[in-house]
């Protein structure tokens, strides 16, 4: 079966595709000084880039993992997310409070999507 890496260095990469499955590593924001809605929607379209890049996309979710830094942003988190989600398609989500690698990061999500016409 073939892997394929996306954007690897020698210490990580930041999706990984197999068959059916994609595995998409902690995707964090760019712009550091901005509330947590913004946050969200930057790595929600960061998700939405590296879904595409690998034949799939949101609808396709299978689960999410979502670090918050403070849980005082889980409101702003879920207002960003609610214009996002695939409605009829939702993902198993889970969320949790803990430091993030920089303290500008308010929001860290972590993705497993399947690809469409891929055996698992």
């Amino acid at each position: 079966m073939t892997i394929e890496r996306f954007d690897a260095n020698e210490r990580m990469c930041d999706m990984v595709a197999t068959g059916a499955l994609v595995f998409v590593s902690g995707q964090v924001p760019d712009t550091l000084d901005a509330t947590i809605e913004p946050q969200t929607t930057e790595v929600l379209r960061k998700l939405d880039v590296m879904l595409a890049r690998a034949g799939t996309n949101k609808s396709r979710l299978l689960t999410t993992t979502i670090y918050l830094s403070d849980f005082r942003h889980y409101a702003g988190l879920n207002s960003a997310w609610d214009q996002w989600v695939d409605k009829g398609s939702p993902p198993a989500r889970d969320c949790f409070k803990l430091e993030l690698a920089n303290p500008g990061w308010k929001v860290e999500i972590v993705a497993t999507a399947v690809r469409p016409g891929q055996a698992l």
